[in-house]
This record gives structure tokens, sequence and C-alpha cells, in this order.
């Protein structure tokens, strides 16, 4: 394994700060879709749902707002670690062509893809913790048990998210963006325990197991472990191995198909 020269880390520095810079100059955008759905999901399911008479108000002994809650956190971690990667990328490698501008940058080809898993990520973990204080507001009963586990699940769920949007990226093509949002953000959502928690699946054993493949469920279930431990999730160190374990995999992956379709 070659060492990162100084030139090298001032070029990776330089590049992860100009991604930070274009993102904070499309502030509002950003904002918005990192924040508005899931603000709209506690709404519903926090506030209005527990407050309609024929609405379920607990899931497995548990208020089903603070499960939900916990869901909203892992959600933007999610969704925003995801479109941080794959919108720039997509708009570098098929709409600019100004990808092979950062080629020209002097460090490898595979640790510019990792430049760009490193700023998704950090895009999913400010959105993650912008949405925290909503649940409060909202009335669930959340707060953060486990700082070092809390960090722990922000950065490997941010870090597994954007690797899976870089690998994605890079394999799919260009007019068919708009159908993975379909094909795999959704699904991912949907069956991420991000509304209900893993544990509550037990009736439908061929789904408690074939979703336990959904990377989502261990981000959605290590925010219950930390905000709220008294709620049924999967062990904290689990949810954590796993996110570790699909960061790095699919880390590697992403990156060595990155360097292939940039110089191909």
């Amino acid at each position: 394994m070659t060492t990162a020269t100084p030139t090298a880390r001032g070029a990776f520095a330089a590049m992860l700060a100009r991604d930070l810079h274009i993102v904070r100059h499309d502030a509002v955008p950003t904002f918005l879709r990192a924040f508005v759905q899931p603000v709209l999901f506690l709404f519903v399911f926090v506030y209005v749902l527990p407050r309609t008479a024929d609405a379920p108000t607990r899931v497995a002994d548990t208020d089903y707002s603070t499960i939900v809650a916990t869901g909203m956190v892992a959600l933007p971690l999610m969704f925003q670690s995801f479109v941080g990667v794959m919108v720039p990328l997509v708009r570098e490698l098929f709409v600019e062509g100004s990808i092979q501008d950062r080629v020209l940058a002097p460090l490898p080809v595979r640790t510019l893809g990792l430049q760009k898993i490193v700023a998704g990520a950090l895009q999913g973990v400010v959105a993650s913790l912008l949405v925290m204080p909503v649940t409060l507001v909202a009335g669930a009963d959340t707060s953060v048990h486990n700082w070092p586990a809390f960090a722990a699940v922000l950065v490997t769920g941010s870090l597994a998210s954007a690797s899976i949007a870089l690998l994605v990226a890079t394999l799919i093509a260009p007019q068919h963006v708009q159908q993975l949002f379909t094909v795999v953000i959704l699904p991912l959502s949907m069956l991420g325990c991000v509304y209900f928690p893993w544990e509550s699946l037990h009736r439908i054993v061929w789904l408690q197991i074939v979703v336990l493949a959904n990377p989502v469920i261990y981000m959605s279930e290590g925010m219950r472990a930390v905000l709220t431990p008294g709620t049924p999730h999967l062990s904290i160190w689990t949810c954590v191995g796993v996110l570790a374990g699909t960061s790095l995999g699919l880390g590697w992956l992403a990156t060595r198909q990155f360097e292939r379709r940039v110089i191909a």
C-alpha cells in the first residue's frame, strides 16, 4: 500500500472542500431535499396519526411516534448520503464531463472515488443531525443514551449509503437515473424498518429474514438502540458491524468500478 504524499492529501482536502462549498452554495435546495420529507413524515406519523381515533398508537408496547421518530433520523442519513454522491457524480460523468478535470489531480483515481464517498457521507450526517431536534419538538421520547455508539451509527451508516451510491452511479446508464429512486431508494426505505421495528416482522418470518440484506435496517435499528434503548431493536454492535462491513466491502468495489468507469 502506498503512503499518501502531502500533495495527494492536499488535493484530497481541496476537492472535498470544493464539493462542500457547492453544497453550501446550493444550501436551500439541499436543505429542502434532506429536511422536508422527514419533517412531513414526522408531522403525519408523530403528531397527526396518534390523534386520529382509528390510528395505531403503540407498537410492541412502545409509542408509535417514538418508533417512527427514530426511523426518521435514519432516513435522511441514508437518503442524503446517497443523493449527495449520486447527483453530482452523474452530472460530472454524463452531463458536464468535468470528472476528467478531477482525474488530473495528483492522487490515484480510486482515491478520487473515496473523496466522493466522504463528501456524500458528511452530507448525510448533517441531514440526520438536523432532523433530530424536530423529533423532540414533535413530542417523541428520544435522546442520545450512548454517544460513541450514536457516532458509530452516523459514520458507518453514512459511509455505507455513500458507497452504495458510488457503486450504483458507475454501473447504471444515465437514462435510468430517474427510475433508480423508484427501484432502489423507495424499497430500501419502505423495507428498512423506518416505520416499524425489525422484531415486529416475526409473524412474517420469510420477510424478516430477507430484509436483513437491506443496510437501512441497521441504520434504523441502530438509531433505536441509541435513541430509545427501551424499544425493540437489534444489537447496536450488530448494526455497527454490518454497516462497517458494508462500507468497507462496497466502498472497495465502488472505488474499483469508479476507476474503471473514469479511465475507460
